[in-house]
């Protein structure tokens, strides 16, 4: 036995694409880009720490490449690419381990233009 609709819902593609667009563009503002009230942590941020603690490192561990840390997260997780999670940890160092402005700024010049 066939499936029949009754009716259909109309909406003119132009309509329907800029509901879409508002849909998405506030999904991304409000999920991805505006860090969480209750951590203040962004979702790469979050990852990153977490991937920290699969390895076992801590305060007192010895030190571990960064490129291990990038590497497992991008390897567990679905993200937009290495230069993301490269981004989010130069941003966490530069919040919790007191880097200047300018090293920051130092490192993520040199990762753009790895790309």
């Amino acid at each position: 036995m066939a499936a029949t609709f009754q009716s259909f819902d109309t909406k003119a593609l132009k309509d329907y694409a800029e509901e879409a667009y508002l849909n998405y563009s506030m999904y991304v503002i409000l999920d991805r880009a505006l860090p969480f009230l209750g951590d203040g942590l962004k979702p790469v941020q979050r990852r990153i720490i977490y991937a920290m603690s699969e390895l076992g490192l801590e305060h007192a561990s010895k030190p571990m490449k960064s490129a291990r840390t990038v590497g497992d997260v991008i390897s567990t997780t679905a993200t937009d690419g290495w230069i993301v999670v490269a981004h989010g940890a130069v941003l966490e160092e530069q919040y919790y381990g007191g880097m200047t402005a300018d090293t920051t700024h130092l490192l993520m010049s040199v990762s753009k233009t790895l790309i």
